[in-house]
């Protein structure tokens, strides 16, 4: 099934993955939304790989709740 309204000879935004530094168009990448940025992945072992960083990041920080 095709959509009629879709240029397929248009060019695709490209997105780098935030581990590998991979271009892939935005279409196809895994992406993580955050509250002002989005981080994109080729797949879903980059963003293994970032989900792991970000957790040894904060294993050394005390996190307090402000209340």
């Amino acid at each position: 099934m095709s959509d009629k309204n879709v240029d397929m000879n248009a060019p695709h935004e490209m997105v780098l993955c935030k581990i590998c530094l991979t271009e892939i168009p935005a279409t196809v990448a895994k992406t993580f939304d955050g509250h002002a940025y989005v981080h994109y992945f080729c797949g879903l072992d980059c963003l293994g790989i970032w989900q792991e960083q970000l957790e040894k990041a904060g294993e050394g920080e005390s996190h307090t709740d402000p209340l």
